[in-house]
């Protein structure tokens, strides 16, 4: 698993990350908790929108791609919601990511924010 997610605050209200994952596996590693953690915590405003879009490393070509990358969409999306995420929450599965290895075992998310 790489070791550095990453938590990013924009203009606009708007938060967004990057969680990866282990190989094969549409399960939260405890840095992909945490990283969501910090993605969410001291947000003064109410998440109207949320996008999650998951992938697969680029150097495995396997059937169940699609259904694996959305898997883990779907793990992030029902973790913030078990952390009080509210509004509309958008999963996909993007299938292979460009990155060969672990880079390409994640999910982005990205939070849009009421002021």
């Amino acid at each position: 698993v790489c070791s550095s997610d990453l938590v990013q605050t924009r203009k606009f209200g708007t938060a967004s990350a990057v969680v990866f994952f282990p190989e094969l596996s549409p399960e939260l590693t405890g840095q992909a908790k945490q990283t969501l953690q910090r993605l969410v915590k001291g947000r003064k405003g109410r998440a109207v929108r949320t996008v999650v879009v998951g992938y697969v490393q680029g150097d495995q070509r396997l059937d169940n791609n699609k259904y694996l990358s959305t898997m883990r969409a779907v793990a992030i999306k029902r973790y913030l919601q078990s952390l009080g995420v509210k509004g509309l929450v958008t999963t996909s599965g993007a299938g292979i990511a460009e990155q060969a290895g672990p880079p390409g075992r994640r999910a982005t998310v990205t939070i849009r924010f009421t002021k």
